[in-house]
């Protein structure tokens, strides 16, 4: 009988043996496939709201965004905030605020962050000819047009992709190109909660 539970015994330490071996093995080899195919975790290190203040040049003028932009783990995004235009043409100038959100879809890897807006609504929020503000609505019935909405003027589902130059749990660095082919930065600072209007 004693010989009996002892074959047992022995058959246990065995199988425990050769089950740890093989566990031990299976971290290794996942330690081995993590080292040739390392995970990229770019993308858990964007996930949050961040605010963005940045300009870059366009024909015949100067486009400025101050808003955020808070990417989710669904690879979805939400932007809040305004747009401003500066177009200088002939001695004249005209300054736009657009109140702007925007949505659509992003992914990211250690060297580029690529997004695609799906949707963007605009609303005038003032406008100044010449440094002389402008009532929205009286200068709209006096041309006898609507003024125009940002969203009029660009594609549908029109995508972009960032240079990621820096990331940190702080902030976020990328790299671009501008309309008239120049690059420019954007230094965007993590923050808790979205653009106030």
């Amino acid at each position: 009988m004693l010989i009996k539970y002892w074959k047992l015994f022995v058959s246990a330490i065995v199988f425990i043996g050769i089950a740890g071996a093989f566990v031990g093995n299976l971290t290794n080899f996942s330690a081995f496939i993590n080292y040739i195919f390392p995970s990229d975790d770019t993308e858990s290190d964007i996930y949050g709201i961040w605010l963005g203040e940045y300009s870059y040049p366009v024909p015949g003028g100067v486009i400025e965004v101050n808003g955020t932009t808070e990417y989710f783990k669904s690879n979805t995004y939400n932007f809040v905030g305004e747009i401003s235009i500066y177009v200088n043409d002939q001695g004249n100038s005209l300054h736009t605020v657009y109140q702007a959100d925007g949505t659509g879809t992003w992914h990211a890897d250690s060297e580029s962050l690529t997004i695609r807006l799906d949707d963007l609504k605009s609303q005038p929020k003032s406008i100044y000819y010449n440094g002389k503000f402008l009532d929205i609505y009286t200068s709209q019935s006096v041309i006898g047009i609507e003024f125009p909405h940002i969203e009029d003027t660009i594609p549908s589902k029109i995508t972009d992709e960032y240079k990621i130059i820096n990331i940190s749990d702080e902030t976020l660095t990328l790299e671009s190109d501008a309309p008239n082919g120049s690059m420019f930065e954007i230094t965007m600072t993590k923050q808790k909660k979205r653009f106030q209007r």
